[in-house]
């Protein structure tokens, strides 16, 4: 992230190092692959500092995952506010559903300076993450914005049930992931290097796919028939 320290007292900037450090590498190599004490020697910062500001690993993550979803949270459910006084009280639109909740997300792509790429691979890595108390964590910070989403969700297609509803909203998380994931790496089919496209273009094929995903036929899970 961009240097923003100026005016902040040696404590502040310390902490503001730590959270920064932190973001990159967890990024680069995943949370749990990185420890405390890489991060220290990155920032040059000592574990006292650490426990100072954060306690722990789990508390840094914390920490980063609130100054990032605090505001895309807010950004989110502005956007759905937004669409919703456009709709004039029907349900809203499920490709405008869909846009409000992966907006804020991918535009981080474009403040490569304000460690929004770095960030973006965090939380790739964090959907894959084997400890579960970072998917807690996930959780706690995502949740509000969740409900307010599932609201209209179920609004916007009513036909559907809170299964269905559940598992394509996993199916768009899944979706988004990878495309963050990929959206700089690889092209796949050709091998041509960097896929490309800025992110008006990834919102829009995003959202265009992902919301017929939603309008699709769901097949409901087999009822388990009792033994003979």
């Amino acid at each position: 992230m961009a240097d923003k320290s100026n005016g902040l007292n040696k404590g502040e900037k310390t902490r503001i190092l730590l959270l920064n450090t932190a973001e990159r590498l967890f990024g680069q190599n995943g949370v749990t692959a990185t420890s405390l004490r890489e991060v220290m020697k990155v920032a040059d910062v000592n574990m006292a500092m650490v426990h100072y500001y954060f306690k722990n690993k789990e508390g840094l993550l914390d920490a980063i995952l609130e100054r990032r979803l605090v505001p895309i949270n807010q950004a989110r459910l502005n956007l759905l506010g937004q669409y919703a006084l456009e709709a004039g009280g029907q349900p809203i639109g499920m490709d405008d559903i869909i846009k409000a909740y992966v907006e804020p997300f991918i535009r981080l792509r474009d403040n490569a300076d304000e460690g929004g790429g770095d960030f973006l691979k965090l939380f790739a890595w964090l959907r894959m993450e084997p400890n579960f108390a970072y998917h807690q964590l996930m959780k706690k910070h995502l949740g509000v914005s969740l409900t307010a989403f599932q609201k209209e969700l179920k609004r916007s297609l009513p036909d559907k049930t809170d299964e269905e509803l559940n598992w394509k909203w996993a199916f768009l998380g899944g979706t988004v992931v990878m495309t963050i994931t990929l959206m700089d790496q690889i092209d796949w089919f050709n091998d041509e290097g960097d896929m490309g496209g800025s992110a008006d273009w990834i919102i829009n094929n995003l959202v265009n796919y992902t919301s017929a995903g939603f309008q699709s036929y769901f097949i409901p899970e087999p009822t388990p028939q009792p033994s003979a």
